[in-house]
């Protein structure tokens, strides 16, 4: 866990920094100042409860080792079962047919994507060619790569050929 301290001013102001979340605070003029909070979540990843049940397999906490694997991009690393077998991130990830996944820093800027707890776009491409998924369809991109887009998803298509692209 990391602490900062909360600047004045300081519109980066970050408080409290996990591997799965970050907590932001900025002092805002309200005719006196106040501060502002904003929790900001690291990626997201849902599981579909019809195709956990098509595998036999029940929630439980698992599934948040499941998904600290994904944010990791740790896909060989194993998970433990309900029924206590072990199955890799990669084998328990697959099978979607449209897959959304957030692809915000191109593979350069590898350092800022593990600052923020955002995904790469070798790791999205990744990630979706290990889960065999029928479509890729990336989003939440960076607004550096504004005017950039096309490069995007050309680095992100060199790692899986199942991306969608934007028209």
């Amino acid at each position: 866990m990391r602490l900062y301290c909360c600047r004045v001013n300081n519109i980066d102001g970050v408080l409290l920094e996990e591997a799965d979340f970050r907590i932001r605070c900025v002092t805002l003029d309200h005719q006196t100042p106040v501060l502002a909070f904003a929790f900001e979540p690291g990626c997201e990843f849902n599981v579909r409860k019809d195709r956990l049940k098509a595998m036999g397999l029940e929630p439980g906490p698992w599934l948040g080792e499941l998904k600290h694997n994904l944010r990791q991009e740790a896909l060989q690393r194993a998970v433990g079962l309900p029924d206590g077998s072990r199955r890799t991130t990669a084998e328990l990830a697959h099978g979607a047919h449209t897959f959304f996944c957030e692809s915000t820093f191109l593979e350069e800027d590898h350092d800022q994507a593990l600052r923020t707890a955002h995904l790469t776009t070798r790791a999205c491409g990744e990630i979706a060619e290990a889960a065999r998924v029928a479509r890729l369809i990336p989003f939440h991109f960076s607004r550096r790569y504004e005017g950039r887009l096309a490069q995007v998803y050309e680095e992100i298509a060199a790692y899986c050929g199942a991306v969608a692209r934007r028209r």
